[in-house]
């Protein structure tokens, strides 16, 4: 009976046994992906020391893929790193070393998010302290191809990319990359689709090379910038893009056009020349609509031939503006220098009418109009005061001269005064007067 007790119980056991066996059998590919992904997760987190998360890690015909991969941690200088459909040929035998052959990484999806002060000893795989996290086992070379790759700060305030197609490269401690497609969007900038950017990072300093990306309505912009230390510097050049980068908010419901010209950064200081193209000014300040005393001419919106000028732009957003030059059809012209922020304003300026058909405009010298050049009379006129309330010294001379000119020997000489221009200068005079 004892004997018959023990075939039973080993037959029994041996039943179980053959049932494990062929269940692990058939659940053998479930149960190697489930220790791939617990010993990935580990060996990423441990070799980065960084905090990793994986779904979806599935081992296949001599692919390794995973359907979703997350990253982050305070040794990393980005605040997390989430990538989604990623597929790695290898081999079984190189998941533990992969050194070798390079590693060639496809994305369906990659989203980065740069931490905006990240620690000291933070920094991208395959650098530094970051390069083997204790394990001792370096980084292998990698090639990467990310399908929509997305980039943006902590601070939303900052430059983003959105779904980029994305090529990246590492070897000898340095990533190097290509993007094409996708937007690039610049603070206080219109959206610009992206041409090409490419450039290489290795520790604190990234290098992009070359960049070019286009606007909405094909304005362009390109050159190179790079950064060491979270320090960026570099040269642009733009063309048929909105007067935006100078002028505040306040002042481009006057201007109508677009620009071209070229700019250096260095220390957070932007330096260059800028040229306006199809420009018109509408809703003109006062400065400009005294110009029609003198000419009888409709000024409420002026069109320019040429409009150039240098400028600087420093670290807190003031601008200064040198070396301003523009003129209009209509025989209107403007020179000088000034500065603007948001709390300032202050020009020095010249404002000319073209004398030629307009012999009375001499009857205006010298109170109002102090010099004759180019075939131009020149007013000196100095603003001050703040963007959104602008002040200048030109009326009161305005005023001045319409009273004392009727008076002089010049006017007796030159020829009539149009109709046109004496009503204005009525309309003005009373305005200013209060009548």
């Amino acid at each position: 009976m004892m004997l018959v007790k023990a075939v039973r119980i080993l037959l029994v056991l041996a039943a179980m046994a053959a049932g494990l066996g062929g269940a692990a059998y058939l659940l053998r590919e479930d149960i190697l992906n489930w220790w791939l992904q617990r010993k990935l997760a580990g060996e990423l987190s441990q070799r980065f020391g960084a905090k990793v998360e994986m779904e979806g890690v599935r081992y296949r015909d001599g692919v390794l893929s995973t359907r979703h991969c997350r990253i982050s941690g305070d040794r990393m200088p980005f605040a997390s790193l989430e990538i989604k459909e990623v597929r790695l040929p290898i081999g079984l035998e190189r998941l533990d070393n992969p050194g070798g052959e390079p590693l060639r990484i496809e994305a369906a999806v990659a989203d980065l998010v740069w931490r905006d002060a990240p620690s000291p000893a933070a920094g991208l795989p395959g650098e530094g302290n970051a390069t083997s996290g204790g394990s001792g086992k370096s980084m292998p070379v990698v090639e990467m191809a990310v399908g929509a790759f997305s980039f943006r700060h902590e601070d939303s305030a900052h430059w983003r990319i959105a779904e980029s197609a994305v090529r990246g490269n590492f070897a000898a401690s340095r990533w190097s990359f290509s993007a094409r497609g996708g937007t690039l969007v610049l603070p206080r900038w219109p959206e610009f689709r992206i041409e090409n950017i490419s450039g290489e990072h290795s520790g604190k300093e990234t290098r992009i090379a070359d960049f070019s990306v286009t606007e909405s309505k094909g304005g362009t912009l390109s050159g190179w910038t790079s950064s060491s230390n979270g320090e960026w510097s570099g040269e642009f050049r733009w063309q048929g893009i909105s007067m935006e980068l100078v002028l505040p908010p306040s002042a481009m419901r006057h201007f109508q056009g677009k620009s071209r010209g070229n700019a250096r950064l260095a220390s957070g200081v932007i330096t260059g020349k800028m040229q306006m193209e199809g420009a018109e000014v509408r809703n003109l300040p006062t400065l400009v609509k005294l110009a029609s005393i003198f000419t009888g001419e409709d000024y409420s919106t002026v069109a320019w031939e040429t409009v150039q000028f240098d400028f600087i732009r420093d670290t807190r957003g003031a601008v200064l503006i040198e070396g301003l030059s523009a003129v209009s059809p209509k025989g209107l012209a403007l020179r000088g220098s000034g500065a603007f922020a948001k709390d300032h304003l202050s020009a020095d300026l010249e404002l000319g009418l073209i004398r030629e058909g307009r012999p009375w405009l001499v009857a205006f010298m010298p109170l109002l109009f102090r010099t004759e050049k180019d075939g131009y009379l020149w007013a000196p006129v100095k603003v001050g005061g703040t963007p959104e309330a602008p002040v200048e010294d030109l009326t009161s001379r305005v005023v001045a001269a319409l009273a004392v000119a009727p008076a002089t020997q010049a006017v007796e000489t030159a020829t009539e005064i149009p109709a046109t221009a004496v009503e204005a200068a009525g309309s003005l005079l009373r305005g200013l007067l209060g009548r």
